[in-house]
Parts: structure tokens; sequence; C-alpha cells
């Protein structure tokens, strides 16, 4: 009569089959068989190689234990994780190996571990930033080294060093009865921290939507409001109303119905942008002649726009440089103070527009920031609240047309500096 094997007597089995071919003591054993099914529990990366590095001390003469991840093919060997008996630690997490060919233990999974017993000697031969002359400088005496390997792949490498003792045949065995059984356990935790990222990622990626779509319908809000009472008032009230209030309201509801069109213009800018397809034409305009034609759409607004400078060149896309002066005004009659003006100069092989206002300045921590889609200010200017796509998408544009947009403040003055190239390289 057969019947199932007890669970007792299969760990007791595994034992001495590990026990045998490794030509271990029993209690020897026993630590690798318990220390292998722990590592196999879901552990993370660094929590995995943390309990082999206590455990299999005992078995194990080292002083240092080492995982290196295997990138670039086979040939580039990253330090992830680094454990010593001993301080300092010279060559650690972060050190990159590269060669131009595939590493001999790494491309050929039946090579064996690689020995080396004479650090010291070996890093007389090498050069000064070799890995071998800071293990010597860390008073390792002997290197063993074996790769990691998952389905036939190496994942990774395991280094154990010593300070002290050499390394033999019984622990090559071990190394790669260590190696063997971690690789796996590795492999999935790697496998569950990308996943996790992923997650985190697609949840910011979710939440950034949805900032960004109450932000864009704050931002639109308010134009679009005007624009539909004005548009109610001027249809119900004509009649009642002398030419000097149309004029002002019609003055009103063309420079909100431009806001809102800029708005839209950003909207379809960012999206082309992201999936490549922005388009830019460069050719010489006259950065005055811009200026102004933007300035004409507030000249009835309480604020007047000046423009100071000569006709000046440069080579941009007149669309563009359009898209980011109209949103540089903007940010000036929301944020600016009364004075507002346009300023145009060119040094070297640049010409530049200066939007310029004596509204509150940005908070020298938040001049970075205001950049950034829907980035905040911490100081007066913007009061905190979101300052929208317009700076962000003027800085993208710039940029695609090789130039710059920044931010100062000096002498009680907000200044937005667009830089374009003045003629085509």
């Amino acid at each position: 009569m057969t019947g199932e094997a007890e669970p007792g007597s299969i760990v007791h089995n595994a034992v001495e089959r590990v026990e045998q071919n490794l030509s271990l003591r029993p209690d020897e054993a026993e630590r690798l068989f318990r220390i292998s099914a722990r590592v196999n529990a879901g552990l993370s990366v660094e929590e995995i190689l943390d309990a082999v590095f206590e455990e299999f001390r005992p078995i194990l003469p080292y002083d240092r234990m080492e995982y290196a991840h295997v990138g670039r093919g086979g040939r580039r060997l990253t330090t992830a994780w680094v454990r010593t008996t001993y301080e300092p630690v010279i060559l650690g997490v972060g050190h990159i190996v590269e060669h131009e060919s595939p590493f001999k233990e790494i491309a050929d999974p039946d090579a064996p571990p690689y020995l080396e017993n004479d650090v010291v000697g070996y890093a007389e031969h090498q050069g000064i930033d070799h890995p071998a002359r800071h293990l010597a400088a860390e008073g390792i005496r002997a290197v063993l080294s074996c790769p990691m390997l998952v389905n036939g792949e190496a994942i990774g490498m395991l280094f154990i060093a010593s300070r002290s003792e050499v390394f033999d045949d019984r622990h090559i065995r071990l190394i790669r009865y260590v190696a063997a059984q971690i690789a796996g356990a590795i492999a999935q935790s790697l496998l569950r921290e990308e996943l996790e990222e992923r997650n985190d990622e697609l949840e910011h990626i979710h939440r950034e939507r949805a900032a960004f779509i109450a932000a864009i319908s704050h931002e639109l809000r308010n134009p679009l409001t005007s624009v539909v009472g004005l548009s109610a008032t001027l249809r119900d009230s004509m009649g009642q109303l002398d030419d000097e209030e149309v004029d002002l309201l019609m003055g009103i509801l063309a420079r909100e119905s431009v806001e809102v069109a800029g708005i839209v213009d950003d909207l379809l800018t960012v999206a082309r942008q992201d999936v490549g397809r922005l388009e830019i034409s460069p050719q010489i305009i006259d950065l005055r002649t811009e200026s102004a034609s933007i300035a004409e759409v507030w000249r009835d607004a309480d604020r007047s726009i000046s423009i100071n400078g000569d006709p000046t060149p440069a080579w941009a896309d007149p669309l563009r440089v359009r898209q980011i002066l109209r949103n540089l005004v903007s940010n000036a009659f929301k944020y600016g103070g009364g004075q507002i003006r346009i300023e145009i100069g060119s040094s070297g092989g640049f010409s530049s527009v200066e939007v310029v206002d004596d509204g509150p300045g940005v908070a020298e921590e938040d001049r970075d920031r205001i950049f950034e889609m829907y980035g905040t200010s911490s100081g007066s200017r913007g009061q905190g609240e979101a300052v929208g796509l317009g700076l962000a998408v003027s800085r993208r544009l710039a940029e695609a047309m090789d130039g710059t947009l920044s931010y100062r403040y000096e002498d009680g003055m907000s200044r937005f500096v667009l830089l374009l190239p003045r003629s085509k390289s």
C-alpha cells in the first residue's frame, strides 16, 4: 500500500540531499534549507539579501556581500546592495562597471564562479579606478562571485569577499547554491516593485489629470462667464447704451474672447507637443511689429502697454511668438501693477522681448515652478493660485524655437525675458 509522504519526511529528505551535495554538516544543511524557504516568502530585494547576509555567514567566511544588477545586454553591472562587517565602505551602491563585450560569467551560464584569492596582488596590476583597487583598500583579501540566473539568463551577480580567509571548491559549490536559491525570489521581488512603481505612476497621472481638468475648468470659467454675460447685456440693452458704453463693453468682450481662444490654443499646443506633432515654421520677423499686434488687443483696457525699442529681427515662428507674448501680457494684466511695458533689444546672436510690470514679484523659490504646468507662487503674485498653462506653454515654445524664456525681479519690476535667435543659424 502506498500513500503520500509526510511533510516532515519530505523536509528531512531535502535537508539530507543538500547535506550530501554540498558536503555540509547537518546543522548547516538545515540552515540552508530554512533560509531558502524564507527568501521565497514574498520579501523585498533588500530583505532577501539582508537575510542571506546574516544567515549564511556561519557557513561562508565573508566580511562583505554585494548584489549587482545586470543591464545593457550583460555588459553593465550596477551595484544595488552592499553589506559589510566593517567600515568604511569604498566600493558602494551605485558603482557601475561596463565592458565592451558581455562579462564571461554572465554570457556563459555554465562558466564557473569567478574566484580571486589574492585581491591585493591582482589590484597592483590594475588601474587606479579598478574595483579591485577599492576592495584592496577596504582590506579585502579574497573575492568569489557567481551569476544569478533565471531561466538561463543572468539578472545579477552575487559577490562575497573576505578580509581574512581564502575560498575553496566547497565555497564555490555553496555560492552557486545560494545564488540559485535567491535568484528567482529576487526576480519576483523586482517584478513586484516594478508593478508597484507603475501603479503609483498611474495613480499620479490620474491625480494630475483630475487637477489639470479642474484647473482648465477654472481658467476657462472666468473669461467665458464674461463673454456670456457681456453678450447678453449687449443683446438685451443695446438701445439703452450710448456709443461709449457699447465701445467699452465690446472692447472687454473682444479681450475676453481672445483670452478664451488663447487658452484653447495653449491646450492644443500641449496636445500636439505631447504626441510629437507641434509644428514650428521659423522665418525672419520683426519683434516690434509682433509686440504691437499683441498690445493692440489691450489698447482700450484700464492699463495701457508701452513699447520701447527699435524694429528688431528674429528667426522665429510669428504665430508662436505672438502666442508667447499674448500669454506674457495676459499674465501681466492678471497679476501685475499699473505699469506694463514691452522692451525690445538684442545682444550677441539673440534678440530679446521683455514684458515688464510693476506688480508684486514671484518668490525666489518659486521662479522655476511658475513655468511648470499649473505651477503656483507662494508669494503675493498669483496669491498662491495656479498660474495656468500660459507660462509653461510659452517656455516650451521658446525652447522649440531654440530660444529661452526666463523670469527675474529687479528694481521693483517683474521681467519675463524671451530670447530668440537673431538670424538663421
